[in-house]
């Protein structure tokens, strides 16, 4: 019991004191952090959960900043692609998610929960680094 209370504590600490500024860090330091994070948990569902769900704010915020970058530096034809491209990748990752509910040997039990979350961080994972090597070719810079 009083393990469990300083593994959370600590936690709350990391996440407290982590850095502020995720528009700068990248889609691998995120993804380090969370296994960071998940190695400091006490390993219960709803501590695993927490650090995904952490996770996961953190690397919306940075696809966030890197789609308004993105914007900034296309011309409108580009910027049009983009918006599409994003409202249908939106909906692919929605219909996506659905699916790997629906096939998942876990559904129904508390495994499902972290698979389902770890999913999703995974698709936003994917979708940052895509961004991040739109913006690191040469005509964009």
């Amino acid at each position: 019991m009083f393990y469990r209370f300083c593994a959370g504590v600590m936690l709350l600490m990391l996440f407290v004191w982590s850095d502020p500024c995720v528009c700068q860090e990248t889609a691998a330091q995120i993804d380090s952090a969370l296994a960071r994070w998940i190695e400091l948990s006490d390993g219960s569902t709803a501590s695993i959960r927490f650090c995904f769900s952490r996770g996961i704010e953190k690397m919306d915020q940075r696809l966030n900043a890197l789609y308004r970058s993105l914007l900034g530096k296309l011309n409108e034809e580009q910027k049009t692609l983009l918006r599409d491209s994003q409202r249908k990748w939106l909906a692919f990752r929605e219909a996506e998610a659905k699916l790997a509910s629906a096939v998942d040997p876990n559904a129904g039990g508390s495994l499902a929960l972290i698979a389902d979350d770890s999913f999703q961080f995974e698709m936003l994972k994917k979708r940052v680094r895509d961004f991040e090597a739109f913006l690191n070719q040469e005509n964009l810079r």
